[in-house]
């Protein structure tokens, strides 16, 4: 899958799928925040780390930030050292609903 253009950077910690765009935009409207973004989180869990978003007004300092599909994304530098090619998808199927991350295979 291409990478969505964008004017702020052409290179992506996270990249989002149509259908997680749409579900963050309503999520962001929900919360009041339509000019706010997400934020992509890497919390330490065991013997490694599990995801985790949040909704934010503003980025913070040395974010990597993006805007895709009308979304801005915040992403902080050691997350996005984690996470580099990763997409985050939206489903909605009979079995469940919710986020998913695909994780690039590691080399």
């Amino acid at each position: 899958m291409a990478r969505p253009k964008d004017k702020e950077d052409k290179k992506y910690p996270v990249t989002l799928t149509k259908a997680a765009s749409a579900q963050l935009k309503k999520a962001l409207a929900r919360e009041r925040a339509p000019d706010g973004g997400v934020r992509i989180l890497l919390i330490e869990a065991g013997n490694g780390y599990r995801y985790d978003m949040q909704i934010e007004k503003k980025s913070s300092e040395g974010d990597h930030v993006s805007t895709q599909g009308g979304v801005k994304v915040f992403v902080d530098r050691f997350a996005a050292q984690h996470l580099n090619g990763t997409q985050l998808d939206f489903i909605d199927a009979p079995n469940g609903t919710g986020f998913l991350f695909h994780r690039p295979e590691s080399t």
